[in-house]
Order: structure tokens, then C-alpha cells, then sequence
């Protein structure tokens, strides 16, 4: 269940990251398997490269929007859009590695 709930978060054209911590929070009934999707977005998180990992940061944890993302690293918004969807694509392969 949390590699699916991984999978949901991260797919392809998603415009949001499934917050964890407010679902963990909000279930009165608390899943294991909750928390062992977000470890798994964390650790996949961690393992792109930096650049990559930023926008996704700012996008999906800050809320941001590309442009917004765009002025604040000065950089293209050709390129944040780039840079999301292959970290994303990224996270998507090592979550489904760690299966």
C-alpha cells in the first residue's frame, strides 16, 4: 500500500505530493503504511540530483507556483518545468527499486 501510495504521489503529471504528515495527523485510525510512503519519497527525494531536487522542494513543499519557482533560482521556467519532471521521474524509478 505505501509503494501505491507513492506511486499516486508521484506520477507522471500529478500537480501535488500527497501530504503525509497532515494525513498521518488527520486519521484517527494511523497507518504504518503512511509513514513508510513519505520515508520512501524522503529517501527517493534525497537521491536526486540538487538542482532537480530544489524545484520539487519548492513545488510540491512550498507550494509554488513555476513561475514563482522560475524568479526565485533565476532560471528559465522551461527549465523548472524540466527540472520537476525528471527528478520526479527519478523518485518514481528509486521507489520502485526500494520495493
Amino acid at each position: 500500500m505505501a509503494t501505491n501510495l507513492s506511486y499516486k504521489a508521484l506520477r507522471k503529471g500529478s500537480n501535488k505530493i500527497v501530504d503525509y504528515e497532515n494525513l498521518i495527523m488527520k486519521e484517527d485510525n494511523f497507518k504504518e503504511e503512511d509513514l513508510l510512503a513519505k520515508i520512501q519519497i524522503q529517501k527517493a527525494l534525497m537521491k536526486v540530483p540538487e538542482t532537480q531536487r530544489i524545484v520539487i522542494i519548492l513545488k510540491f513543499y512550498q507550494g509554488m507556483k513555476y513561475k514563482e519557482i522560475s524568479e526565485v533560482i533565476d532560471c528559465p521556467l522551461g527549465t523548472v518545468k524540466t527540472r520537476i519532471y525528471e527528478g520526479l521521474k527519478k523518485m518514481q524509478k528509486l521507489v520502485k527499486k526500494d520495493e
